[in-house]
């Protein structure tokens, strides 16, 4: 009985993050409502310290990212949520309409279509064929192999999301490289920098570039002043 009541019990630990999370969220969302500011929200006069402010918000959030202390989107969420109290220290803060007309629907949509595209290539095994095509095009040719695998995951990431790509190629070049007796880390690097110029390359090969081309006109993206 007792082993039936533990098997039931729910996983509170998975709810932990999303809990905070949606706490944080009602912060900046209490202070925006108590916002008196009406119509086009101007920011305030900065002070001398609200650079180094910045500066901190910055390097704090990087800090718990890379020692991945809490999980990323969490803290994105405190860099914002400070962002915006901190706005309201200086004087008054964005609205809450104004908060939500911060929010790119045009770039959440595509990356959501995107993450739904690449699960989708995920299960067909498309990156797997490809990965053995290449191997089959190198003739036993080890740098004719790494030439082709850099190419191909290139022209992934043009069109997917980086991470994604080199998470669905990396297995693969593993497997390549234990079967040719080769070490898979120089490979495994290359084909990260050629997933970062491959993303570069287009417009929504990487987060940052749809974000840039959505805030651009379509003057500035055909070569015209920004």
């Amino acid at each position: 009985m007792g082993v039936e009541l533990g098997a039931n019990r729910l996983p509170f630990g998975r709810w932990i993050a999303p809990s905070i999370l949606a706490g944080i969220a009602l912060i900046p969302t209490v202070l925006a409502g108590s916002s008196s500011s009406q119509g086009i929200w101007e920011p305030p006069e900065m002070p001398s310290w609200a650079l180094m402010v910045s500066l901190a918000i910055l390097l704090g959030v990087y800090t718990l990212i890379v020692f991945e202390w809490v999980h990323r989107a969490l803290a994105a969420a405190l860099g914002a949520v400070v962002v915006v109290c901190v706005l309201h220290y200086i004087g008054d803060g964005p609205s809450l309409g104004t908060l939500v007309t911060w929010i790119d629907e045009e770039t959440v949509g595509l990356l959501l279509g995107m993450m739904i595209m690449v699960s989708i290539l995920s299960e067909t095994g498309l990156f797997q064929w490809a990965a053995v095509k290449c191997y089959a095009l190198s003739g036993g040719s080890v740098w004719r192999l790494v030439v082709i695998l850099c190419l191909v995951t290139a022209v992934f990431s043009a069109f997917l999301d980086n991470v994604t790509t080199m998470l669905l190629i990396a297995p693969v070049t593993i497997s390549l490289a234990k079967v040719l007796r080769l070490d898979p880390i120089p490979i495994l690097l290359s084909e990260v920098m050629f997933s970062n110029i491959g993303g570069a390359a287009t417009q929504i090969g990487d987060p940052p570039n749809i974000i840039i081309g959505a805030q651009l006109s379509p003057t500035a993206l055909a070569g015209g002043p920004l």
